[in-house]
């Protein structure tokens, strides 16, 4: 299946799907991303890297596109799916159809009016499937007339073949208006554990949990046992809520009831 994905063009002037300042004050309250013996701070630029690694951790193991996105896809005929309502499975949640077509090796044999084209959400209405249907609508001549027939069509049996290759093309749009709590709440807990390693390892010397600093007779203790606890306790939560996410967002979407 080769696919093409274009952002939209209101989209260009950031490339995360959520907003720095919320991650730092959801996951860093009261703590300052600095370094404690010269007062710099970690840059901006380094938080934004590791929310963008975090995002497209997210998006991968989730199939999915976070920002609105148009894709342009070719997509495999089956027989099977054809007979349940023309119903063309896709890689990504469709959100709204733009454009159907069916190709033969290079040939053009079918093109369907927009106005044809749907998508449904899943059964708790909250997300929506990873398939566009084909549904005729409208009487007028003008609509019908649209539907473009070159060769073979679709709805027969092409000597005998249950697929075809790289049949359609499919051109759809996806992604979220709104970040969904629990993707975001990933990306967060994903982009917040290097961020804690690295001020571990500003504040204590690397392989050293704890150490004791002595001036003129008065003894000072530091450890990074807090953040290393940290750290175990989002990689925890991870590990339960990657799964949960899978089931969801990948199992459910997948259905084409």
């Amino acid at each position: 299946m080769a696919t093409s994905v274009y952002s939209f063009p209101l989209q260009k002037e950031s490339d995360l799907a959520v907003n720095q300042d919320h991650f730092l004050s959801s996951m860093f309250y009261g703590i300052k991303l600095c370094n404690q013996q010269t007062g710099e701070p970690i840059p901006n630029r380094v938080i934004h890297d590791w929310l963008l690694s975090a995002q497209s951790e997210v998006e991968n193991f989730l199939q999915l596109k976070l920002l609105k996105t148009i894709v342009v896809e070719n997509n495999e005929y089956w027989v099977e799916d054809w007979r349940n309502f023309g119903l063309i499975k896709t890689t990504y949640p469709a959100i709204k159809a733009y454009e159907m077509s069916g190709y033969f090796n290079t040939i053009r044999q079918i093109e369907y009016p927009k106005e044809w084209l749907s998508v449904s959400k899943s059964n708790d209405e909250k997300i929506f499937k990873r398939s566009v249907n084909i549904v005729p609508a409208g009487t007028t001549s003008g609509v019908v007339s649209s539907v473009a027939y070159l060769g073979v069509s679709p709805h027969m049996n092409f000597f005998g073949m249950n697929s075809i290759p790289n049949y359609w093309r499919t051109v759809y749009a996806t992604g979220f208006d709104k970040i969904p709590a629990d993707i975001m709440k990933a990306i967060y807990y994903i982009a917040a554990i290097p961020i804690y390693l690295i001020i571990e390892n500003i504040i204590i010397t690397p392989g050293i949990n704890s150490e004791s600093i002595s001036i003129d007779g008065l003894s000072q203790s530091r450890s990074s046992q807090g953040y290393l606890q940290k750290v175990k306790q989002l990689s925890d939560e991870l590990v339960k809520m990657k799964k949960e996410l899978r089931n969801y967002y990948v199992g459910l979407l997948f259905t084409t009831v």
